[in-house]
């Protein structure tokens, strides 16, 4: 009876015998599971690509907008809504998808490990077998423009995505500086359209980062990632 409650508590799992372990007592085989990891593994890497995909459709049409509008700025204050509510809106998208981005390569990097733990007993070494990267990761070797080189697609999304919101702070501040002066003196200033707009765009970036974090994050700890795949599971509880 104890063995079967034991079952159902919250286990944090350090090493590859006790992660083997888990599936001892389970109908089907090790095989079995080793093809679980791999559907679910490739449809997270589907999911990143549709959910970039949906991302750039909306900040691209955002930045559109945006260009339009300022292509056809006059002084009237419609004029100055419009742009500073896109300008606002690509900000909170564009903080969302790196929010996103950073999720979808968490449960990315978790099926990762869970293969690199398994693979060994089913096919050997296949995936944590790679091109020596002391060979094609040299400087040497980046310079020889058609040459493979180990970039992180998934990084390369990430830093592109701090591009964007490096843009849109910028247009913001530059739309601040040049068209709102604020008189802290007044309250009427603090109901105004643009600053009810920009506590609504701060607001909803404070939320997209407090509210959106899984319950096993460890957002202040630096753990700096080893070569070889670090065996760091926990499996949840069950009442």
């Amino acid at each position: 009876m104890t063995d079967q409650t034991d079952r159902f508590k919250h286990t944090t799992i350090d090493d590859r015998e006790t992660y083997i372990s888990l599936f001892d007592n389970y109908e089907g085989n090790k095989q079995e599971v080793f093809k679980q990891i791999l559907d679910i593994r490739k449809f997270e890497i589907e999911l990143y690509w549709k959910r970039t995909s949906f991302f750039w459709t909306i900040i691209g049409a955002i930045i559109a907008g945006y260009f339009l509008a300022f292509s056809k700025l006059d002084s009237s204050i419609s004029s100055l809504k419009i742009l500073f509510s896109l300008a606002n809106l690509g900000l909170v998208f564009s903080i969302g998808w790196y929010f996103v981005n950073r999720g979808s390569k968490y449960w990315q990097v978790n099926w990762e490990k869970h293969l690199d733990t398994i693979e060994d007993d089913i096919i050997g070494p296949l995936y944590k077998t790679t091109i020596n990267r002391k060979y094609y990761g040299t400087t040497k070797q980046f310079f020889k423009l058609v040459s493979p080189f180990p970039f992180s697609v998934s990084k390369i999304n990430q830093v592109l995505n701090l591009v964007l919101i490096g843009f849109w702070l910028l247009m913001i501040a530059d739309f601040t500086r040049t068209n709102l002066s604020f008189d802290l003196s007044k309250w009427r200033n603090y109901c105004s359209f643009f600053t009810l707009t920009g506590f609504g765009a701060i607001l909803s970036i404070v939320s997209l980062f407090s509210f959106t974090q899984t319950e096993i994050n460890h957002i202040f700890k630096r753990d700096k990632q080893s070569k070889e795949t670090k065996i760091n599971f926990e499996k949840r509880g069950l009442k």
